[in-house]
């Protein structure tokens, strides 16, 4: 399915994303990102095994562990979040509402006050 110039200007530039963002806003919702956003040889990539993981033609992912994953569908424009089941949990309409939705949270550090030292694999 061919991309339009601002769907492929989209999909080269998300890759970006890793530096400044950790989250997505979706209506009152944050996601938190645990991921990277892929970069473009991972994008052209997916489109060999895609069809293994049960993803629309339509779709085009760009971050996720194959498992969960957030698409571009070539038809909408629309950018869609999608887990295991191939559920859509989330959609924005278009990929610039999903760039102004994206976010830089502070993250918290591990609460480790509960390790037993002597009972963890964890080197202190």
């Amino acid at each position: 399915m061919a991309l339009t110039r601002e769907q492929h200007e989209f999909l080269m530039k998300v890759s970006d994303f890793n530096s400044r963002c950790n989250a997505v806003q979706a209506g009152a919702m944050t996601i938190h990102l645990h991921h990277s956003f892929w970069k473009q040889t991972e994008i052209d990539r997916a489109s060999e095994v895609k069809e293994d993981w049960d993803i629309p033609g339509r779709l085009i992912p760009f971050y996720g562990d194959w498992h969960d994953l957030i698409c571009l569908n070539v038809e909408t424009g629309a950018i869609e979040m999608l887990d295991d089941a191939r559920r859509q949990i989330v959609s924005w309409p278009s990929h610039d509402v999903f760039i102004a939705s994206l976010e830089s949270l502070v993250e918290m550090p591990i609460d480790t006050s509960g390790v037993i030292e002597k009972e963890s694999w964890l080197d202190f």
